[in-house]
């Protein structure tokens, strides 16, 4: 099979990436933690040092912690090209260059021409383009949040506030995987153990946090310490004189903490950054025991673990996802809704960020645990990738169309492996300036799709129980899938509500999004209203409506569940692969669309 050796060629070791709890749970036994030794002695063995939980744990802070200051522009540059602020001296010369030359297409600045083809890709809506934030209403930048006065943007420094990432869309997986080994690779330079070590076990692995069990109020103390006590003396020789180390503790600056905010453009095209962090100012900021992003203060202890009625937990939507078949099932809550592997993902983001903190932004990738939070998607989507693709059938791959698709500004594997990274790889351009037919350089979907070629496996993977009910294999149709077309809001819960009377109301169903400032021209939501469903009468549709963030918008009246915006889940995914499918072609869908909400009382 693709990635796996010949017969007979010894198999190729992986780096490992591992649970970090387990790692910080392991309680340290006096007889197996190693005892301080100089690292270029014959007494450290590389054994010892790997699978030992407490000398692993310190070896991946370290890495962290220099990363984010001996190479803190680089890690800027990393978490900026998910959500704006990428920006650095090489494009203050480029700009300037593109100036000097009239502003013509051929001069422009290398990751402006990846922000113009990005802005260019048709992708799953039939009316819109890749969601694209080069500023919000205002003309300013960025999303308003804590700690960070959003400035002014000049028209030539606009596109260092483009947001690259793929949220509620096919490629929003293959777009993460791809950031995770660009930051997995920059980590692995700064590894205390094996610096510069790219491959196999000895390479330092993205370790990954599984919030599946997660009670959604205080966070680990691994993650919200803002020190970190090292629990072995192994790298006591790196550690002399390095940056946020205290020897007579024997701790360092936890780098899961926190990190400096999203950076103004002088900032970034100057390389420089704002003074150290003080207490509660220039840093990202969390917000898990106070609210989460729908603005409710109404939730039930532990909040994520065992959630409520029409609010599952996100253990249950982890679950739930890992059994659908279908990938555009399984990816993205546009599909799927609570039961995409994006539904629990975006209950994570929004529950750590809350109504202000940096998670519940689109500039999330600033806040440390973005990278363990990802890591563990991550592990989510090749725990269903080793089940599902394995089948067979092109119910388990994504269409030929997104195949193709462009994940910029990302560059392929093979070329990451070589050294070569996306912020200063040329985009592939024809003779007009515009996207190549063929890509030597930009990555695909397709190029980042097969797991088996990656340089990293897991330690634990995600279990998959018996299969859901939308796919062809499945004999169990007894679910209702609704889908809403809406206005385009912000970030959080989505709570579908069946309004009885009017001294009681029941929550059907709910679903969480990330949105930002986002140009859409509507959210698609999906909701599991089979409690409710009753076929062949209009099923009170007058009185169900949607609660966010205090607000309530009604279904339109004149909707019934009649129409194509309910069905069975294998009818909702068949119709949902035609549209996709027409659209691709360049022709438009005769799928009927749910009417636009109206807002209560306008």
């Amino acid at each position: 099979k693709k990635g796996e050796p010949k017969k007979g060629e010894p198999k190729k070791s992986k780096t490992i990436r591992k649970n970090i709890l387990a790692l910080f749970d392991d309680e340290d036994n006096t007889d197996q933690t190693p005892t301080a030794v100089n690292l270029e002695s014959k007494d450290a063995t590389i054994e010892t040092m790997i699978n030992h939980n407490g000398s692993e744990l310190d070896r991946y802070m370290i890495a962290l912690l220099r990363l984010q200051t001996e190479g803190r522009v680089d890690y800027r540059r990393l978490v900026g090209m998910h959500g704006g602020g990428f920006g650095t001296s090489i494009d203050k010369s480029e700009i300037d260059a593109w100036k000097s030359s009239g502003k013509t297409k051929e001069f422009r600045p290398l990751m402006m021409v990846k922000v113009d083809l990005d802005k260019d890709q048709n992708i799953s809506e039939v009316d819109s383009k890749h969601n694209t934030q080069d500023k919000d209403d205002k003309g300013k930048w960025p999303s308003p949040q804590n700690n960070v006065t959003p400035e002014e943007l000049k028209e030539d420094q606009e596109y260092l506030s483009h947001i690259f990432c793929w949220y509620g869309q096919p490629p929003f997986l293959l777009w993460h995987r791809a950031m995770m080994v660009e930051f997995e690779r920059l980590l692995q330079e700064y590894d205390p153990l094996f610096p510069h070590c790219h491959e196999g076990s000895l390479a330092l692995g993205a370790h990954y946090y599984d919030w599946k069990g997660w009670d959604g109020m205080d966070l680990p103390a691994i993650i919200s310490y803002p020190t970190y006590r090292l629990k072995t003396h192994v790298f006591d020789s790196v550690l002399e004189g390095m940056q946020g180390y205290n020897s007579h503790n024997h701790t360092i600056v936890n780098p899961l903490y926190r990190w400096f905010a999203p950076m103004l453009t002088h900032h970034q095209l100057n390389e420089t950054f704002p003074s150290e962090m003080p207490e509660d100012n220039n840093c990202t900021t969390r917000e898990p025991a106070l609210s989460d992003a729908s603005g409710s203060m109404n939730f039930g202890y532990p909040f994520l673990k065992i959630g409520s009625e029409g609010a599952i937990s996100a253990e249950t939507s982890v679950t739930e996802a890992m059994r659908e078949s279908d990938f555009l099932a399984f990816c993205t809550t546009t599909y799927n809704g609570r039961r995409s592997i994006e539904n629990g993902h975006n209950l994570f983001h929004n529950r750590v960020g809350g109504l202000n903190g940096t998670m519940s932004s689109l500039q999330s990738g600033f806040d440390p645990i973005f990278f363990l939070h990802h890591s563990n998607v991550e592990r989510q989507f090749m725990s269903w990738q080793r089940v599902w693709v394995k089948r067979g059938g092109d119910e388990y791959l994504p269409p030929k169309w997104l195949m193709e698709t462009r994940l910029y500004p990302w560059t392929k594997p093979e070329r990451v492996k070589k050294g070569k990274l996306s912020w200063n790889t040329k985009a592939d351009l024809d003779e007009n300036e515009d996207a190549a037919k063929k890509t030597a350089n930009d990555a695909t979907v397709k190029d980042w799709w097969h797991h088996e070629e990656l340089e990293y496996e897991y330690d634990h993977y995600e279990p998959v129980t018996e299969p859901l009910d939308s796919g062809r294999h499945r004999t169990d149709q007894s679910k209702v899938l609704m889908t809403v077309r809406a206005p385009v809001l912000t970030n959080g819960s989505f709570d579908l509500f069946l309004r009885e009377n009017a001294k009681c109301e029941k929550i059907v169903d709910s679903v969480s999004l990330i949105i930002g400032k986002q140009k859409r021209s509507h959210l698609t939501l999906v909701f599991d209203v089979t409690k409710i469903y009753k076929k062949g009468t209009n099923n009170n549709i007058n009185n169900l409506f949607v609660r966010h963030k205090g607000e309530e918008y009604p279904v339109g009246s004149n909707e019934t569940f009649e129409n194509k915006s309910v069905r069975q889940p294998r009818a909702h995914m068949k119709a949902i692969r035609r549209t996709l499918e027409k659209h691709s072609a360049g022709t438009k869908s005769d799928d009927k669309s749910p009417k636009w909400w109206s807002r209560k009382g306008k």
